[in-house]
Order: structure tokens, then sequence, then C-alpha cells
């Protein structure tokens, strides 16, 4: 997911590609809103920007699952995750996909699960790379179901789907958008999906749930944050406006390319699944020795 700075007090300020569905979400909370792109080093720039920023609702970020990951992955980060930001509003959520190559002999996530057990440490799984959500997704379901499987880092999930559907590697957690066409084409095969609901384009693969690991479903989600100590009137008038826009059909469209659907929290819910995703991860993190790239 992308991170955007979001100010009404540069309005000659443009992003280099159209707005996403979240970005747009974002600009509806504001009169004359604008949206700036500050990519780098894992989204830390931007983020630490908004964290020195008035918290007056002017300037806000879009930030993802990363958020909640990146304290247990850099405990010199220039800014406290939770301390130094108002957590504003969830405003969408993106299901991950569980593929295999089809060459694997499973049909379903308990057969492939048992296959690994058979073969401890001899089947190698993808990911987008080191400390990446894709990479702790797995970690889940290996702690989950108790089988060892070697990780295979990649910069970045295109890289990482080609080795897949080439058969370098077995297994792979992916984004929808990136995993769907090749299970469609039949190149990847699908046994399982993270979320609440199956994905209505594979109604017939189970969530992680159904397939009984509930404590390997992970989803990401997007959320809109602000500075710390932002008074409460201005969190909810934003919060009402974000509310507002994932109702959109232009922003519910958007969402659906992007593999994800539009969403909506209140400031205090999302500030406890913030809360519990930092602690899960920072125990996921610790526990696998995992180290950012």
């Amino acid at each position: 997911s992308g991170l955007m700075s979001i100010s009404r007090t540069k309005p000659a300020c443009v992003s280099a590609k159209s707005p996403s569905a979240t970005s747009r979400s974002a600009m509806a909370a504001s009169d004359t809103g604008c949206v700036e792109n500050r990519p780098g080093a894992s989204g830390v720039i931007a983020t630490e920007a908004i964290a020195h920023s008035a918290p007056d609702g002017y300037t806000l970020i879009l930030n993802g699952i990363t958020h909640a990951i990146l304290p247990a992955l850099n405990p010199q980060l220039p800014f406290d995750s939770l301390g130094d930001f108002t957590p504003i509003a969830i405003v969408g959520y993106g299901p991950l996909l569980l593929v295999v190559n089809p060459s694997v002999p499973a049909t379903s996530l308990e057969q492939f699960l048992s296959l690994a057990r058979s073969q401890p440490g001899k089947l190698s799984y993808a990911s987008a790379g080191n400390g990446t959500s894709l990479h702790i997704a797995m970690e889940m379901l290996k702690r989950a179901a108790k089988v060892e499987l070697v990780h295979v880092p990649y910069k970045g999930s295109a890289p990482a789907i080609a080795d897949l559907i080439a058969g370098h590697v077995q297994v792979m957690i992916d984004v929808g958008p990136s995993a769907l066409p090749h299970v469609r084409s039949g190149r990847l095969r699908a046994l399982a999906v993270t979320g609440r609901q199956r994905l209505p384009e594979l109604p017939d693969i189970p969530t992680m749930t159904e397939a009984g690991y509930p404590d390997a479903d992970l989803v990401t989600w997007w959320g809109i944050f602000g500075a710390a100590r932002m008074p409460k009137p201005v969190v909810e008038r934003l919060g009402e406006a974000l509310q507002r826009a994932t109702r959109d059909p232009e922003v519910r469209e958007r969402f659906a390319t992007l593999g994800g659907s539009p969403s909506w929290t209140t400031s205090e819910q999302f500030e406890q699944i913030l809360r519990k995703d930092m602690a899960r991860f920072a125990t996921i993190i610790k526990d696998a020795g995992i180290r950012a790239d």
C-alpha cells in the first residue's frame, strides 16, 4: 500500500499518478485537499513528517499495516508508532491468498501442511521481502500449523511470483491482484484466503479460519493517521467524512481493483486494532528472528 501525506495548506500539491481509492477517501475529509507522495525508507520519511506536524487535522497520512510492523523491525524509528499519532479511521482491508505451484501434490491447505510436515525444511516459500506483511503472514501460518518451511525473500512480489510459477519455490502468500490472474490461468493453485469471507472470484477456496487456522489470519489494512493530541471534535469530523467517502461508488470500484474492500472504523476501534497488531507482530518477528532488509 502507498503512503501519502494529505494537506489543505498546499493547494498546488498534486500526485504524480491518479489518486488511489484510499487517498481519495482521505481527500474527502478536506475541503480543498491534495495528495503529496513521499516515498522512501518503507514509509518512514512520510510518517515522521506527520509525527512532527500540527494536530489540527489539516495534515494527514494514509498508512498501511506496515505501520504496525515497523516498530518491531526497527527499534530506532524516529517516532513512536502509537504515541506520536492519532489513528483516525481504517478505510479499507485487503485479504491475502495462499498459492502453490501446480506441481505441488496438494489441493487443500491441510494436504499441503501434511506434505510439509512429512518433509520438514524441504519446501520453500517466497515473500516480497524480509519483514513484509507477506513474510509475516507465512510465519504466522508456520507457527499455527507447526511446520518448517524455508524462507526465500525477494525484492517485491513480482519476482517472487515469477519464481513460484517457475517452480523454484513451492508456496507463497500474496495479495489478490498479484496472484489471482495466475490462479485463473492455471499457473498457480489457490489453497486458502485470509479474511472473514471467501473471495467472490474464488468461492470454493476456504478462509484460513474455515481451514482450521484462525491464528494465521492476517488481513492488510489501510488507515488514516494524524499527529498526536488531535482534538476529539476534529477527529470525529474527519472520521465522518471518511465514512462517507468509503460509500462512494468510485472509491469502492477502485478498492476492488486493488483487491480490497472499503471499510470504516472509529478512532477508538482503529487504536485497538493497531495495538493488537503491533503486539502480535512483535511476537512473531521476535520468535522467527525476522530482520529487515
